[in-house]
């Protein structure tokens, strides 16, 4: 499978593309939302691997980031809404994120398409339920 991972913490992604690659994935790596935005046009990928926390992007406005949209949940938003255009539109998202997961994230998440049970802590043990997640959606 085709996997999208979007983060700006190479050290992270690194070692999970790794596992990827060698459980016959192909991983393409975007650490900017703007790349990642182009990516999204031009490929078709069956996961997308999402950091919400990515650093402020000049796509979005400085009132939309002020608003306090974080700048990963805004690229879902808009890929959600067809923004970049329809091919991954509908993809799978898994959220793996260095932010604490709170009741509040979930359902922030959730209109935009992301299961309680697609969202990952980079700090945690859930290494091994984000690898058996994209398993699971290779079938």
């Amino acid at each position: 499978m085709r996997i999208l991972m979007i983060d700006d913490d190479r050290y992270h992604m690194e070692g999970l593309a790794k596992l990827l690659v060698d459980a016959k994935h192909t991983v393409e790596f975007e650490s900017s939302v703007e790349r990642a935005a182009a990516a999204l046009k031009a490929r078709d990928f069956g996961l997308v691997i999402l950091d919400i926390m990515l650093p402020y992007a000049p796509i979005y406005t400085m009132r939309e980031t002020h608003n306090g949209d974080i700048t990963g949940v805004l690229l879902l938003r808009d890929l959600r809404a067809g923004k970049f255009g329809t091919r991954n539109q509908n993809a799978q998202v898994l959220v793996y994120t260095a932010q604490s997961v709170d009741a509040s994230l979930p359902g922030r998440l959730a209109p935009l398409g992301v299961a309680e049970d697609a969202i990952f802590e980079k700090s945690g043990n859930q290494l091994d339920d984000l690898l058996d997640r994209v398993g699971r959606a290779a079938r």
